[in-house]
Order: structure tokens, then C-alpha cells, then sequence
């Protein structure tokens, strides 16, 4: 078969693995690929991470990892919409945690710390309680999904009920402070 010429013809592996393209591998693609993904298990087990830091739902299956949270699907997506320089999500299921980047913030500051910190001074009846409702599948209800951002970008963006003349958790624990 004659190709053309602004396509390069496919190349075998010698180990006889292709890559989507048809073109050969690199040795570092192939052994990323075959990295574990997911978060280690031990991170659920940091005080506070057996539920969502911002709705409370159980069995967060997605991290704020600068910030050293679990959060759950519906949260994850408001964090995302906070922009990078404020949380940088992951998810514990589909994405590698081969980073001790992502790692030691997770691992020592978790959701009690950190809400401890965020919700220092969170008056009775503002803090997110009502739980996050589905409209349809994974959509959030409009209603709730108002409240829900508001209150994290009260939380995060804010720093509404943060606590007064001290940084936050992530901050301290990059200056090597005991948290």
C-alpha cells in the first residue's frame, strides 16, 4: 500500500504494540499506560474524607488536591468552575496518582481540617445542608445547584467563614508547618 505523503506509514512495535494511530509507542507512553490509576486507599481513611467536604454526600469519589479535600461528582464540578488557581480537582477512580504532589496534600490535611479551617466561623443555618437533588441523571437540580455554588464560592473563593489572620491549611502545610 502506497501512503500518502503528509501521513507517515504505521511502524510495528518490536514488542508488537501499536498505538491508536498505528504509529509505535514510545517506551514511556506504554509504561504510563500501564500505571494503576485511581488514589490510593489510604486517603479515605484521613478524618473527614468518608464524605463530600462540601455537601456531605458519602463515598466522595473526586479530590480538590491542592486544597487536600474529597469531594463528590456534583461538588467537583462547582470546584472546577472556582478555576485552577483556587482548586484543582482529580478524580480517585480514573486519574493517576503517581505524585506525591498530589499526594501529601490529601493525605495531610483531609476534609475535618480543612473545613475546619473554611468553616471556622460558618453562622447556624449557612452552611450547606440540603444535599445535593438530581433533576435527571447527573444533572443537579437548578435550585440546589445555586446554593451549592454559592456556598462553596463562599467557602473557597471567599473565604466567607474562614478562620481570621491565619492561612489556609495547604498554605501552612507547604511551609512544612504541623497542621
Amino acid at each position: 500500500h502506497i501512503w500518502p505523503k503528509r501521513w507517515p506509514a504505521p511502524t510495528v512495535n518490536p514488542t508488537g504494540s501499536n498505538g491508536i494511530d498505528g504509529h509505535s509507542e514510545t517506551r514511556r507512553h506504554v509504561m504510563s499506560r500501564n500505571k494503576k490509576l485511581g488514589a490510593p486507599e489510604d486517603i479515605f481513611d484521613v478524618p473527614g474524607n468518608k464524605e463530600c467536604a462540601d455537601c456531605g454526600a458519602a463515598g466522595p469519589t473526586w479530590a480538590s488536591w491542592n486544597l487536600g479535600i474529597l469531594i463528590c461528582e456534583k461538588c467537583c464540578g462547582m470546584h472546577r468552575g472556582l478555576g485552577t488557581h483556587i482548586s484543582k480537582v482529580k478524580s480517585t477512580r480514573m486519574d493517576k496518582w503517581d505524585n506525591d504532589q498530589f499526594l501529601v496534600p490529601v493525605r495531610n490535611i483531609g476534609n475535618l481540617v480543612s473545613n475546619g479551617f473554611y468553616e471556622y466561623s460558618v453562622p447556624p443555618g449557612s452552611k450547606y445542608v440540603a444535599g445535593v437533588k438530581s433533576a435527571a441523571g447527573d444533572k443537579i437540580d437548578n435550585v440546589e445547584a445555586k446554593k451549592l455554588e454559592r456556598w462553596i464560592r463562599a467557602k473557597y473563593e471567599a473565604k466567607k467563614y474562614a478562620q481570621p489572620g491565619v492561612d489556609p491549611p495547604h498554605v501552612r502545610l507547604a511551609r512544612g508547618e504541623s497542621l
